[in-house]
């Protein structure tokens, strides 16, 4: 492991948005806005200066944008006033976790991005993971719970996908956007449900197969929509779907990339990943196949024999032992201390 000088500073940040999760073990104490939820990042906060030191402008190999991108126009202000400090031999730190795939334009930049397309890559963009909660940390001490293998593999999935019924009622809706908002508002629209189309012709391949287990619960809308007790069942109802089912399906909603895909992983489960010109993390150390049943966009037809082929490829060891080595692969290289741990080695070529 290899520690990291690098450098950020509170002029910078603008203070009415959260600061940067990687900053977290040494702006904690500043008494600076972070996220409401931070459970997660607790351990990160207490071992985040065993990978980084924190040191001045002039010895700094790194600089380390305050805030996300996507925070405010004033953050990206400020961080583009502080990349012009940058240069190749000490560039800036960015992260943008969002749905957006737009560029960000800083010169001598490294960005660590959720949503962005493999065909579009650029040299300098890398996949960062969605860190939402250790749901077994949350629900059972942190304590794996394992599953036998079953002749018949269940395929688990709780979450919004778009009904035909909806799609009518979107595409009859589109009349009156474009009356008021113009067409471009009209196709953004389209194009942030066109995956949520695409999740509805998965689960609906998957529910018509006589020798797959389906544990699906549908919902209508996106579960934030609802009132906060109601997030609350469902999230309980969420890791007991994800407890009870051998395999989830997982893939892209408006952005290219899946909270549920780590989610899955922390709770040692095997994704069914679909795969939509996806980033993701550590790609370039990590075989993601051994993890999931992988699925290209283009074989769902398909899908029903690629979960029964991957299912009946394994023992009953080998798939006790993938559910383990799954939980220690998030632990590892996707929670937030395993990913910052690492961060290093995207940066192997400059050290």
């Amino acid at each position: 492991m290899k520690k990291l000088k690098i450098f950020s500073d509170t002029p910078y940040h603008d203070s009415n948005v959260p600061y940067t999760v990687m900053l977290h073990p040494f702006w904690a104490t500043k008494g600076l806005r972070w996220e409401p939820n931070d459970a997660i990042y607790q351990d990160y906060k207490i071992q985040g200066n065993q990978f980084f030191e924190m040191v001045s402008l002039e010895d700094a190999d790194y600089l380390v944008a305050p805030a996300a991108w996507e925070k405010s126009a004033r953050a990206r202000s400020l961080i583009q006033e502080m990349a012009k400090h940058a240069s190749p031999q000490k560039p800036i730190i960015t992260f943008f976790w969002h749905d957006s795939d737009e560029n960000v334009p800083l010169e001598n930049s490294i960005v660590f991005r959720t949503s962005f397309y493999k065909s579009k890559q650029k040299q300098h963009e890398f996949a960062m993971p969605a860190w939402s909660k250790d749901f077994l940390e949350l629900y059972n001490n942190g304590q794996l719970v394992v599953r036998q293998k079953q002749e018949k593999p269940s395929v688990g999935f709780v979450g919004y996908a778009m009904s035909r019924q909806s799609e009518i009622y979107q595409n009859l809706k589109d009349v009156l956007r474009y009356i008021k908002d113009g067409i471009e508002a009209t196709n953004q629209k389209r194009e942030q449900r066109k995956y949520h189309i695409f999740r509805n012709k998965i689960l609906s391949k998957i529910k018509t197969s006589k020798k797959l287990e389906k544990n699906f619960v549908i919902r209508e809308q996106f579960h934030r929509r609802y009132t906060a007790e109601k997030q609350e069942e469902f999230q309980k109802e969420y890791y007991d779907n994800l407890i009870n089912s051998d395999y989830i399906v997982c893939m892209r909603g408006s952005g290219n990339f899946s909270y549920r895909l780590y989610e899955t992983l922390c709770c040692g489960r095997i994704p069914v990943f679909i795969d939509t010109d996806s980033v993701l993390p550590y790609d370039f150390l990590a075989d993601w196949k051994q993890y999931c049943v992988w699925i290209d966009q283009s074989e769902i037809n398909s899908i029903e024999d690629k979960i029964l082929d991957f299912h009946n490829s394994l023992s009953n060891g080998q798939f006790v032992a993938l559910q383990k080595k799954c939980r220690e692969f998030w632990k590892d290289y996707l929670s937030p201390t395993g990913f910052f741990s690492h961060l290093y080695q995207h940066f192997d070529d400059k050290l």
